[in-house]
C-alpha cells in the first residue's frame, strides 16, 4: 500500500472501496500493521510540526527529522489510534496535554486506542471516549459513552475508573466489555479476566464480577448471569452477531454499523427474529440479500442521502 493513499485514508479522503481494501491490507499480517501505524505516526508527525520543511531536506536528514518528530508525537499526543473500519481517527481538538483528549467514532466505524499507561481500548460505532491529557500521572480515569472493550494494565497503586451515565466500573487489570449508549437506557458489563467492581454514581447499588459472568442494570439494581455466549463481543473483530433479535433491532445495529439511515416500512417483517452472523466486510447489500431469503421485502435505497426504506 503506498504512502499516497494511506495519507488520504488518514484525512478522511479515501473512498468507501479503498477504505475496505486498506483494512484488508492492514489486517493481512502484523508486518501490514506495523507499516500502517509507523505511516501513521509518520503523518501525525507532520502535522503536529508543520513548520519543519521534511519533504525538503536531504534523504538521510529526512529520515532523521521523521524519526525525532514521531518520538516527540507519541510522547504529546500520548495515544496512538488503530482504526478497524472504514476510517482512521484522532483525538479532537489540539492533541497537546492542555486539558482532555476526546475520541469521537462515527457510525460506520470502529476504533483501537492505546493508552499511556499500556492500556487498551477497542470503541465500537457511535463511541465517545474522553480521558486526561496527563492519563495515568497519577489517575487512571475515563469517560464513555457507548460500547468498548477494554484490556487493561495492572498497577495496583492507581485503581482504572470508567465512568458512564449509568454506572461506573473500577478495576485494577482485566479485560471486559462496557455497553453504556447514553441515549439507550441499557447498560450491560461482561468481565473476561480478572475482577471488575461496579457502582451506580449514586452509591446505592455496588456489585463485584468474576470472569466469566456478565451484570445488568435494572430498576432493581445490577442482575448477574454467567457469561455463556462470546458471539456478541465479537463486534471488535468486524462482526455483527444477533441472537433471537427482531428485524427491527437489526435495522438499528445496522444503521449504526454501516453509517445509514433505515427505515423499515413493512411492518410484516418487523417483528421476525433472527440468529446469526455477518461480517462486515460483507457489506449491507449482501447482509439484506440474506435477510430476504427468510422474509419478502423491498429494499429502496437512496444512497446520494445515505437512506434505505424497508418495503
Amino acid at each position: 500500500m503506498n504512502r499516497e493513499t494511506l495519507f488520504r485514508f488518514f484525512r478522511n479522503e479515501t473512498s468507501r472501496e479503498e477504505n475496505f481494501a486498506i483494512q484488508e491490507w492492514a489486517e493481512s499480517s502484523d508486518e501490514t500493521r506495523r507499516t500502517l501505524l509507523a505511516e501513521r505516526r509518520l503523518f501525525d508527525a507532520i502535522n503536529l510540526q508543520p513548520d519543519l520543511p521534511i519533504e525538503a531536506a536531504a534523504p538521510a536528514r529526512r529520515t532523521l527529522l521523521a524519526r525525532r518528530i514521531a518520538r516527540r508525537a507519541l510522547r504529546i499526543a500520548a495515544v496512538a489510534v488503530l482504526a478497524l473500519g472504514t476510517g482512521y481517527l484522532l483525538p479532537h481538538g489540539d492533541p497537546r496535554p492542555t486539558g482532555c483528549h476526546t475520541v469521537t467514532v462515527e457510525a460506520g466505524q470502529r476504533a483501537r486506542i492505546a493508552l499511556a499507561d499500556g492500556s487498551t481500548v477497542c470503541l465500537n460505532a457511535g463511541t465517545t471516549l474522553r480521558y486526561p491529557a496527563d492519563f495515568g500521572a497519577g489517575s487512571r480515569t475515563v469517560e464513555l459513552d457507548g460500547e468498548g472493550y477494554f484490556e487493561v494494565a495492572r498497577d495496583e497503586r492507581s485503581p482504572f475508573v470508567v465512568r458512564t451515565s449509568r454506572a461506573d466500573i473500577e478495576v485494577l487489570g482485566t479485560r471486559f466489555n462496557v455497553e453504556a449508549y447514553a441515549s439507550e437506557e441499557h447498560f450491560a458489563t461482561a468481565l473476561f479476566e480478572g475482577s471488575v467492581q461496579l457502582s451506580t454514581p449514586d452509591g446505592a447499588h455496588v456489585v463485584r464480577l468474576a470472569p466469566d459472568q456478565k451484570a445488568e442494570l435494572t430498576d432493581r439494581g445490577f442482575r448477574l448471569t454467567e457469561l455463556d455466549d462470546y458471539n456478541p463481543y465479537l463486534w471488535r473483530n468486524g462482526i455483527i452477531y444477533f441472537n433471537d433479535a427482531t428485524f427491527d433491532e437489526i435495522m438499528e445495529k445496522f444503521s449504526r454499523y454501516f453509517d445509514v439511515e433505515i427505515v423499515v416500512r413493512n411492518k410484516q417483517v418487523a417483528e421476525r427474529k433472527y440468529t446469526g452472523k455477518f461480517r462486515l466486510l460483507d457489506g449491507l447489500d449482501y447482509a439484506l440479500q440474506v435477510l430476504a431469503r427468510d422474509a419478502s421485502f423491498r429494499v429502496v435505497a437512496d444512497r446520494e442521502h445515505r437512506r434505505i426504506v424497508i418495503e
